[in-house]
């Protein structure tokens, strides 16, 4: 299993009190509206090959100060069966250098990075299963009759579960 540790990880705040009380905190959690940005994701999503088979889903909210890195991946898993499933990864880049998370769709039912859900949340009308490294946060993932989805945090987590699930309920069909 997963064992938890105390390796690295980022910040989103500064650790000084005082310092984030002079900022003002932080009401909207870090993360900025960017519906049109998404939208484009999907299209170009779409137009590459993915769409009626596998719908493709994009945030309406990003971190802020992040940006889309190029444009969507839409590609084929050779699966176990021996089966090519649909898939695409779009991946937003955040201000910081090798700060990346992603979103990713694939008609592969029962991909290995989902096998070992750590609890189910429901929200609104979607169950989101939580995938925690300790008591990180790394994956939040929804399942659709055709499709599952899901968003994956930076490599040192530095997006906190409040900003995850926020992008999670975001997501919407073009």
């Amino acid at each position: 299993g997963v064992k938890e540790s105390r390796g690295p990880r980022g910040e989103l705040l500064p650790k000084d009190k005082r310092k984030r009380k002079r900022q003002g905190g932080d009401p909207d959690g870090g993360l900025e509206k960017a519906p049109a940005e998404g939208a484009d994701q999907a299209l170009q999503a779409i137009q590459a090959g993915a769409g009626k088979e596998l719908p493709v889903y994009y945030p309406t909210v990003r971190v802020k100060n992040s940006i889309f890195a190029g444009p969507p991946r839409y590609y084929k898993i050779k699966t176990t069966e021996v089966r090519r499933r649909k898939s695409y990864r779009m991946v937003v880049k955040r201000g910081l250098v090798g700060e990346y998370y992603g979103i990713q769709g694939t008609t592969w039912r029962n991909p290995p990075i989902l096998e070992s859900q750590s609890e189910k949340r429901r929200i609104g009308k979607r169950t989101f299963e939580l995938h925690y490294d300790g008591d990180r946060l790394r994956i939040v993932a929804w399942r659709t009759s055709k499709a599952v989805y899901w968003i994956s945090n930076t490599l040192l987590q530095t997006l906190s579960e409040r900003q995850m699930l926020t992008i999670a309920r975001s997501m919407r069909l073009p």
